[in-house]
């Protein structure tokens, strides 16, 4: 059951498509032990660092923890929470893949306009401008500057429309 306090009304668009990820969808499994719950606290947790850790003892460690992108801490916090606590690394850079993959997918695929008659970008293009957040995370603004990757995960955007 959702607990009574569950809200996403502090969640951008980017902190939702992350929890979407982390609990598992089409694109990429959940971590075992990760649901919807426990994924919507690891979103807020590595997005709201600072609201998270004034209140704890160990508040010296905000500093440490804000020098990491808020994605990056996403999955530090997704393995700490699973109940497989084991990964291998092999298993946790497959996992990162298709996590960034899919995230890329939920925030920007590729649609038919038929009003302009062309394949275009849900959110516009250049993607980045969308996506500050989680381009401080090098592999992921690798990922969407990869012209070859993103036309791999996201299909060809000037493919042959309806013929």
């Amino acid at each position: 059951a959702t607990p009574p306090n569950f809200s996403l009304l502090d969640f951008s668009d980017s902190m939702l498509a992350c929890m979407f990820v982390i609990a598992g969808c089409d694109y990429c499994n959940s971590l075992k032990g990760i649901g919807i719950v426990t994924a919507r606290n690891i979103v807020k947790k590595a997005f709201h660092v600072k609201e998270s850790h004034e209140s704890k003892p160990y508040a010296s460690e905000l500093a440490t923890v804000q020098k990491k992108s808020a994605l990056r801490r996403v999955l530090d916090l997704a393995y700490e929470s699973a109940y497989e606590k084991n990964l291998t690394m092999e298993e946790k850079q497959q996992y990162e893949q298709n996590f960034l993959a899919a995230l890329l997918m939920f925030r920007h695929p590729v649609v038919f306009d038929p009003i302009i008659g062309e394949n275009t970008y849900v959110g516009g293009n250049p993607i980045q401008q969308y996506d500050a957040e989680l381009m401080e995370y090098e592999p992921y603004a690798e990922l969407v500057a990869n012209a070859e990757k993103k036309v791999e995960i996201l299909g060809n955007m000037f493919a042959s429309s309806l013929q």
